[in-house]
């Protein structure tokens, strides 16, 4: 398990030497064996938090999405050169935030009810992480520095005022089109009015050949076997349940520490830049509201800008950790004592004060509340590790003797089904004959011929019965698939043709685009004034087009698109422009959506260019070498 705020990989022990072998370099600095096993952490953390798996399931796993090996190899190289970025910048922080950072980093468990880390479990954390507290803290401290340079460069991104009267325009502004529809089936029409003789198709047919391939294709026997009937015949016994309990009772079992508060939100004046903007007001009222504590709620009730709870006294009901914006929480679960008022809070909504009203601790439920819930876990482990050993004896067994597949469904009483032919195209994870289908296409021999898999709640047992090699029919035992073909060929041949042609000529402005489409007898849509995100009769409201079409913002232009076998030219009639005062209304919004998307876009490039230029070398052996002799990788 990793700290659930940071997502960040950590220390694995390895028996042996070997860690500070150098696996890479980035423009001359080292990558360390140690380095690289950090950043396959950072892949694998969220899959282990979530699923729970061993790292060598997960790896096998993930294995098949990419190679790990240089995702975890390019995360080292961004790290070092992220950090000659902070080094040159002289990034510090000081202990106060790095502290509240740390915290926040941890998982809650590991926290006390009054948000104070609990020494003993961080201890036992980090050594169940193989690392120690100042090894942790440092790469810590270098992870909060990495991000500290990296929102430097998110938020260096400059928008021009143009860019932004475009996004209004585009967003905001009605607008009136044309669509003309080039359906392929009107040209399908066409084409079918002339036939074609036997030699054009032969040859249609021969430059075609291996769109009529048939596939390999296999039949396979297969058993579905469900733990039920395994389950049913195991009993947990009382000490398995309590060892069981006083070992995640901390993790599994606790009810995290809630708070009651008033809070009293001062609001920053709108479109201000100025940080001080509204913070005069809020020290005025914390100074009241820390000398009569008891006037909380009369000066929540006065001065609160929050529509919600300003009127209750500014009474926010018990919550936990998580539920609001962080800093509000970590300064409502900093209070102790009743009556006690905050510090001034800076938050997403502005300038907070907070009241402690009542806390409940973390409490950890009663093992009677629990023990169903742990017998039932119980029952599934040991069902699951008692049926996994029955399969694995029972394949080993088959590999030499086939007949002890039989006997194994004989003994359970397991239906044997058929499926029908199955060919590569039938792959998927959804169901059972997509994952036999994946499974008889395997490249390894053995997992071919039989094997067992787990899909929603039942071991599925199959065996390869018959195969059928790939082969190309005869043209005779084709020709109605390739006359069909040969037509549609035809037809989007015409259809691209008329595109092209139209386009041209109104860019040439020879025609207009209703003028042209009815001379061919295309449909066209008038679409009157719309806005983004209204529908248009006639299309699709999955059409990416509906979108795409506002960014015409000139009569002389055509956008062209393909959707599905059909292509759409489309032109602008007239635009209908909101007054200035909206623009103005909304150029703030529009400013802070574009910079977020924008600076993320941002960062990632400089990051790329960065890679890009650097000088870097990966030894494959070496990391082949130290992985085959690692125990944990």
């Amino acid at each position: 398990a990793l700290a659930l705020g940071s997502g960040f990989g950590l220390f694995v022990s390895r028996k042996g030497g070997g860690d500070e072998s150098v696996v890479g370099t980035v423009d001359g600095k080292k990558i360390y064996f140690n380095d690289y096993r950090r950043a396959l952490k950072r892949i694998m953390a969220p899959y282990m938090q979530l699923y729970g798996m061993s790292e060598d399931k997960l790896l096998n796993l993930l294995s098949q999405f990419g190679n790990l090996d240089e995702m975890a190899f390019n995360i080292c190289a961004e790290d070092k050169l992220i950090s000659d970025i902070q080094k040159k910048f002289k990034v510090t922080i000081d202990k106060e935030t790095f502290n509240s950072k740390l915290v926040e980093s941890i998982p809650g468990n590991i926290l006390d009810e009054n948000g104070k880390v609990n020494i003993e479990m961080y201890h036992s954390y980090l050594k169940m992480l193989s690392t120690t507290p100042v090894e942790y803290e440092k790469s810590k401290g270098s992870e909060f520095k990495s991000e500290i340079v990296k929102r430097l460069i998110a938020n260096s991104y400059y928008q021009p005022e143009f860019f932004t009267k475009e996004v209004f325009e585009q967003e905001y502004a009605k607008k009136s089109f044309e669509i003309a529809e080039f359906d392929l089936d009107h040209f399908l029409t066409q084409a079918k009015k002339t036939s074609p003789d036997t030699k054009s198709l032969e040859d249609f047919y021969a430059q075609n050949k291996e769109n009529y391939r048939i596939p390999d294709k296999c039949r396979a026997k297969y058993w579905e076997l469900s733990l039920e009937s395994y389950e049913k015949n195991i009993e947990i016994d009382e000490q398995s349940i309590k060892n069981f309990y006083d070992k995640n009772k901390s993790s599994m079992f606790r009810i995290a520490p809630k708070v009651k508060v008033r809070k009293i939100l001062i609001k920053k004046s709108k479109g201000s830049k100025d940080k001080e903007s509204g913070y005069k007001t809020a020290e005025e009222v914390h100074q009241k509201a820390k000398q009569a504590p008891e006037k909380f709620a009369e000066l929540a009730k006065q001065y609160s800008q929050d529509t919600q709870t300003a009127k209750n006294g500014g009474l926010v009901d018990f919550f936990s950790k998580g539920k609001n914006d962080p800093a509000f929480d970590a300064a409502a679960f900093k209070l102790k004592e009743p009556n006690q008022v905050s510090d001034i809070v800076i938050t997403n909504d502005g300038y907070e004060i907070i009241q402690l009203v009542e806390r409940i601790k973390a409490v950890e439920k009663p093992l009677e509340s629990v023990k169903d819930e742990i017998v039932n876990s119980l029952r599934s482990k040991r069902s699951i590790a008692i049926l996994q050993g029955e399969l694995g004896m029972m394949m080993h067994k088959a590999r030499e003797d086939e007949s002890a597949l039989d006997s194994f469904a004989k003994e359970h009483s397991l239906q044997a089904k058929e499926t029908d032919w199955l060919a590569e195209k039938d792959i998927t994870d959804a169901d059972i004959m997509g994952q036999i289908a994946q499974r008889m296409f395997s490249t390894k021999k053995q997992e071919r011929a039989m094997g067992h898999f787990k899909i929603t709640g039942k071991y599925v047992i199959y065996k390869l019965i018959d195969t059928q090699k790939s082969y190309v029919p005869e043209f005779v035992d084709v020709k109605d698939k390739v006359l069909k073909d040969y037509y549609k060929n035809q037809a989007t041949q015409l259809q691209r043709r008329a595109v092209s042609q139209v386009k041209a000529d109104i860019l040439n402005s020879q025609t207009t685009l209703k003028d042209a489409a009815t001379r061919i007898g295309i449909k066209v849509i008038e679409t009157g004034l719309i806005k983004k995100g209204d529908s248009v009769q006639g299309l699709d409201e999955k059409m990416p087009l509906l979108g795409k079409m506002f960014i015409i913002s000139d009569k002389k232009q055509v956008l062209q698109d393909l959707y599905e076998d059909d292509y759409y030219l489309v032109t602008l009639n007239s635009v209908q422009y909101s007054d200035e005062q909206k623009f103005e209304d909304k150029t703030e919004d529009i400013k802070n959506k574009e910079n977020l998307k924008e600076s993320r876009k941002q960062t990632g490039a400089f990051i790329a260019s960065l890679l890009r230029n650097a000088k870097i070398d990966m030894d494959k052996k070496v990391l082949s070498l130290h992985k085959n002799h690692s125990k944990d990788i």
